[in-house]
């Protein structure tokens, strides 16, 4: 049970004005039409309750930038801003401001399609900004999420936060909107955004700046899912802050994903002070591309790498990419690529410099007798070396040659790789 206060309805199908008194249940939009509404205050008494219930297709909601919130010192757990409710078709909301709830900002559940949020600003949501929760049976299909700012969702009763979670979702769009400072803390696990089980999903023009969590923090994932496309993305000062061998940030996480593209994107400043942090991490997936891409100055104390494939990633690429500045400290190692039993992939044309700690290399493959085609890349000023790959048959075309002196490699195959030097 909750009160609204300040809340106008007007059903344009219907050219109808209705005032409305104080409500004790959730507000219940179950027809058809536009509507207009202003600042909502929820009171709840019971948990898992909602602000506003969307139980009707076709609408649109426009809060003319309205602010939902939970009354001040009302604790009643996992109070929801909107919530949309299973199998619905052509749902907009736009134009609001969501924050200090228990529960959800905005929770579209299973079997709806055609959803937009347009224009919504979501702060202090403890169990997370927009999540989409489609199922096998009956995924949400079809929507657009843009120009929106999600901040502070730092999770509940010790699960993991979230900015945004897509779950079983197919042809979503995700355009400029920022996800800051969505972090569990040492509580859980952290995300900006989490793409999970999707398919043809898409996002562009995104940051995720400040995000993390315990064993995890991640600025934004790819999980289990296929043909997703990020482009001219950006992910800042994702932190992880435990100490197991397992325990990483991750700038970018592609998790058991195939043929899911990266394109002009950038992570950066990505720490774990106690254990591994990654720019762009895909694990055991399966076709996936980076392209033109740039990671520098992850910080790890026993791993710091820029790209890392790792578990078996198989027939993935990174084309024309820079890693550069990765830092494993005093005790650990950096890297520009790090190949972690990964397979048949192709590393081709990248830039991996300045990438240092105890030891530090442009480029380290773990298996001997790599099945990788690693060629014409370029290494300059690791610690250890530019390149770390063993063959016990045939050579790794590596040809070594000094800055600004450019005539041993003049007439080299491109499909050499080069390190730079500043001396013989």
């Amino acid at each position: 049970m909750f009160i609204k206060k300040c809340l106008l309805v007007l059903i344009i199908t219907n050219v109808i004005l209705i005032p409305l008194q104080a409500q004790s249940i959730c507000f219940s939009i179950d027809a058809p039409g536009v509507y207009d509404l202003s600042d909502i205050e929820g009171d709840p008494t019971d948990v898992n309750d909602a602000i506003v219930c969307i139980d009707s297709s076709d609408v649109i909601v426009d809060f003319h930038n309205g602010i939902l919130f939970q009354t001040a010192g009302n604790q009643v757990g996992g109070l929801t801003g909107i919530r949309v409710n299973c199998g619905l078709n052509n749902i907009t909301i736009r134009n609001a401001t969501i924050r200090s709830l228990t529960g959800k900002g905005i929770n579209v559940l299973e079997g709806c399609s055609n959803i937009n949020i347009e224009n919504i600003e979501i702060v202090d949501c403890d169990e997370g900004g927009i999540l989409f929760e489609g199922t096998v049976a009956n995924s949400i299909t079809n929507g657009l999420i843009t120009n929106c700012f999600i901040d502070s969702c730092t999770g509940a009763d010790a699960n993991a936060a979230y900015g945004l979670r897509l779950i079983e979702s197919e042809n979503i769009s995700i355009d400029n909107v920022i996800f800051q400072a969505n972090d569990a803390g040492t509580t859980a696990n952290g995300f900006g955004a989490s793409l999970e089980f999707c398919r043809v999903c898409r996002m562009s023009n995104c940051q995720a700046v400040a995000n993390g969590g315990d064993q995890l923090g991640v600025g934004i994932a790819v999980i289990q899912s296929q043909w997703t496309t990020i482009e001219d993305c950006d992910v800042l000062n994702t932190v992880a802050r435990d100490a197991a061998s397992t325990s990483r940030a991750a700038g970018f996480l592609l998790d058991q994903s195939t043929h899911s593209n990266l394109e002009n994107c950038l992570s950066k400043h990505n720490t774990n002070l106690l254990a591994q942090a990654f720019g762009f991490e895909s694990n055991a997936g399966n076709g996936n591309l980076f392209i033109q891409c740039l990671s520098q100055n992850n910080i790890g104390d026993v791993r710091a790498a820029g790209f890392a494939f790792r578990n078996n990633e198989l027939r993935s690429s990174i084309f024309r990419s820079e890693s550069r500045g990765n830092n494993g400290g005093a005790s650990g190692e950096g890297l520009g690529i790090f190949l972690d039993t990964a397979q048949q992939c192709d590393i081709s044309c990248n830039q991996l410099n300045s990438n240092t700690g105890l030891t530090g290399y442009g480029l380290r493959d773990t298996v001997t007798n790599t099945t990788n085609l690693i060629a014409g890349n370029s290494a300059f000023n690791n610690t250890s070396g530019g390149f770390n790959v063993t063959r016990t048959m045939g050579t790794f075309p590596v040809v070594t040659a000094q800055v600004g002196d450019f005539s041993a490699i003049a007439d080299i195959s491109k499909y050499f790789n080069i390190e730079f030097t500043v001396g013989p």
